[in-house]
């Protein structure tokens, strides 16, 4: 919206009254506010909802779901805002922190979000490109619960399965949800990533690579089926309709 002064072309705020910063900063001055103060004021509260937000997030990343849930009940003043939460569920899913993640989607805090798959997938495949520990599958399985993350599942976090050590089972996982599929890029991907750092791939690697190639090779056989049954039902010959009866002279007499 445009500021409420006349003539002024800048924009206004509500937090400005509907004024921009610099009307408002003169109609403040004409009430006799003290405005050295009032941005005193404006920088201590800035750092408080700063040190909110970083508490909250330490707690979610930590897994701390009782402290979690204890700041958010004493935030008097509303620091608890969208953002404040988008900001807290992402630590919590980069810690693969299932119950906090259970808390803010139960309790309606926030809505699901296909980014908190993104997240968690990003951690395995940056940290050291290792094996998914016990609490990330966890977290991975309670997200695949929803439709909407099913729904949304895309080649990407596929790739990023690929990319671990050891995460045979996440990616048989992700592959059997059948949403994306395995195209001869993922299996590519494999082979490329399962070949890194080292020439040669470690046994788990191996697993990794062969688990992509077989569904690979399973979705060529169930698409080669597909086509032939449809090439089957497209030549069979249409059946033809019997030829009418013939009436016999005593058939034509009683309807005369």
């Amino acid at each position: 919206m445009s500021c409420k002064n006349e003539g002024c072309t800048f924009f206004g705020a509500e937090a400005n009254e509907g004024y921009c910063s610099s009307c408002y900063k003169n109609i403040l001055e004409e009430r006799g506010v003290d405005i050295e103060a009032l941005e005193e004021e404006k920088k201590k509260k800035a750092q408080q909802q700063r040190e909110f937000q970083s508490q909250l997030n330490s707690y979610a990343s930590k897994c701390m779901l009782e402290k979690f849930q204890q700041l958010l009940r004493e935030d008097e003043k509303g620091w608890a805002t969208p953002f404040v939460l988008r900001e807290a569920a992402k630590a919590a899913a980069r810690a693969a922190s299932t119950a906090i993640i259970k808390f803010i989607v139960e309790e309606k805090v926030l809505d699901m979000s296909i980014s908190w798959l993104t997240d968690v997938l990003e951690v395995t495949r940056c940290a050291g490109l290792r094996t998914p520990t016990e609490g990330e599958m966890e977290f991975i399985n309670y997200l695949l619960t929803f439709p909407e993350i099913r729904e949304k599942l895309e080649y990407e976090h596929l790739e990023l399965a690929v990319y671990t050590t050891g995460g045979k089972d996440l990616v048989k996982l992700l592959i059997d949800v059948g949403t994306v599929p395995v195209t001869q890029k993922l299996v590519t991907s494999a082979r490329y990533s399962c070949k890194r750092p080292a020439n040669v791939p470690t046994p788990e690697k191996r697993e990794i690579i062969a688990v992509v190639e077989q569904a690979f090779k399973e979705r060529n056989k169930a698409m080669a089926a597909a086509r032939a049954a449809k090439r089957a039902e497209e030549s069979s010959p249409e059946p033809e309709e019997p030829p009418p009866k013939r009436q016999t002279r005593s058939q034509t007499k009683k309807k005369k």
